[in-house]
């Protein structure tokens, strides 16, 4: 739950840190996974705007998220196995080898 200070800075209280809402959590996630942009610096960028979040509290939000998420991964892939068929795109990727000068074709995975 956040809270305002006598500055005027908000702040996390302690007996509520799991109390953040899902937009703030896929925020989280979002820019730690798809924008690469690692906890210290969300934590950073979140003090600037004058919210104080610890980057331990971050890093408790994300793993608390990814273990609900992995039993939602797990139904997604239950519900696709027992599917008649399965697409995928199977078009191939041009990829150079990291030891030679050579173009290998990778199919992408989607």
């Amino acid at each position: 739950m956040l809270r305002e200070d006598q500055d005027g800075d908000c702040a996390v209280t302690a007996d509520r840190m799991w109390a953040a809402g899902p937009g703030l959590l896929a925020h989280v996630l979002v820019k730690k996974y798809a924008d690469r942009l690692p906890l210290y610096r969300q934590s950073q960028i979140f003090k600037r705007d004058g919210i104080d979040l610890e980057r331990s509290t971050l890093a408790d939000w994300v793993g608390r998220s990814t273990a609900l998420l992995e039993l939602l991964a797990a139904a997604i892939g239950r519900h696709a196995l027992v599917s008649q068929a399965i697409f995928a795109v199977d078009t191939p990727v041009k990829m150079q080898a990291a030891d030679s000068d050579a173009v290998c074709n990778v199919i992408k995975q989607t």
